[in-house]
């Protein structure tokens, strides 16, 4: 368990196809509930062997789910989105004491 699954950005950042334990903060959100990658069941290891066996039988599919978990790290969780919002954030507050 980890507050920020930074391994899990990671890899979607290098466009590899990911498969995750669905604990209870982090991967669902950042997985947008499987659309960019597999969601397994918590200490179930036929269900982490079933998520990989999707993966590997499916490569136009993982590939697919790849390249729309690398945009979605780029538009939500990269240095430069993280920048955009505290500019927004700065601009709001700045604008709100005038």
């Amino acid at each position: 368990m980890e507050g920020m699954p930074n391994v899990l950005l990671e890899a979607m950042a290098c466009g590899t196809p990911v498969v995750s334990s669905n604990c209870h903060s982090g991967p669902a959100e950042i997985l947008e509930n499987g659309r960019l990658g597999e969601l397994v069941t918590v200490n179930d290891t036929d269900a982490l062997v079933a998520g990989i066996d999707r993966v590997i039988q499916n490569p136009e599919g993982a590939k697919t789910r790849a390249e729309a978990a690398m945009a979605s790290v780029d538009a939500s969780w990269s240095i430069q989105s993280a920048t955009r919002k505290l500019e927004n954030i700065l601009q709001c507050v700045c604008h709100s004491t005038e």
